[in-house]
């Protein structure tokens, strides 16, 4: 095993310096605590927090909703007035700022409300949407992850293979209680054959693992992947297993070396791990 330098400070200062896109699927972020702003405290800034973005030229009056549109408005829990002033911030710096964001009409206008009363019931809106959507996805992944084991389990895709004489831990030290690991990589970088060793070894061992997204993907895309690679949800919700992502934090670290990269801490120093016989 190749050793190289990586100090605890730089270990510390890479946790320290992501700003990770943590998303209400069951996974915490212990790392990064958000420090809510106050109102009053962002006013004694000078920030124009009440300006509107819609302009004097835009009539609610004069506007009627299609079909379409009320429909919307029934979707997202809306009333009329309220799908009017989201079409008319759409039209506007709303929909420049933020149309390819995914972001709901229900957080557009929380975004622009202009008073404290009118943020917080769109905020109030917005979570109760949000824990509709998390149990609704909670529900199809254990109900879906059962019916793929039960399948997998009565009729095998591939037979029985033992993987132990080309794991790199057959003729290296396995991993131990309290160790580290940091693993390095993209959505579209094949993880499986690291994923299926650790996750194994997670079974008897108690060990950190830390994956970290090189690419910056969306919260859905690293969804999709933790389920492609059964990342068990309650190990992400102990914090033994950690998703982060941030485009270009960890150059110093992985510079130009091929996807993944998987690097051990324990007692001290650092080392990378020889994928080249998972």
């Amino acid at each position: 095993m190749k050793k190289i330098t990586l100090s605890f400070m730089l270990i510390a200062s890479l946790c320290n310096s992501v700003q990770a896109d943590w998303f209400n699927f069951g996974w915490t972020n212990n790392n990064n605590k958000t420090q809510a702003v106050s109102d009053s405290d962002t006013a004694s800034k000078g920030l124009q927090q009440n300006l509107d973005d819609v302009t004097p030229d835009q009539d609610a009056n004069k506007v009627q909703l299609t079909a379409e549109q009320k429909h919307q408005a029934l979707v997202w829990g809306l009333t009329e007035a309220e799908e009017k002033r989201y079409l008319f911030l759409m039209q506007n710096k709303s929909g420049n700022y933020w149309s390819q964001n995914e972001l709901t009409p229900v957080e557009i206008l929380g975004i622009n409300a202009t008073t404290t009363q009118e943020r917080k019931h769109f905020a109030e809106l917005d979570a109760v949407q949000s824990q509709q959507r998390v149990a609704k996805e909670l529900a199809w992944v254990m109900v879906a992850s059962s019916a793929k084991q039960a399948l997998n389990k009565g009729t095998p895709l591939v037979q029985s293979f033992n993987v132990k004489p080309f794991s790199p831990y057959a003729t290296q030290t396995t991993l131990q209680n309290g160790d580290t690991l940091f693993l390095f990589t993209s959505i579209k970088t094949a993880t499986s054959h690291v994923m299926t060793v650790l996750l194994k070894q997670s079974a008897t061992t108690n060990f950190k693992l830390n994956i970290y997204f090189v690419d910056k993907p969306t919260n859905a895309a690293v969804q999709t992947w933790a389920r492609s690679e059964l990342i068990p949800l309650d190990a992400v919700k102990k914090g033994t297993i950690t998703l982060n992502t941030n485009a270009g934090a960890f150059d110093e670290i992985v510079g130009d070396k091929t996807l993944p990269v998987l690097i051990l801490s324990r007692g001290g120093k650092s080392e990378k791990v020889d994928l080249s016989r998972f």
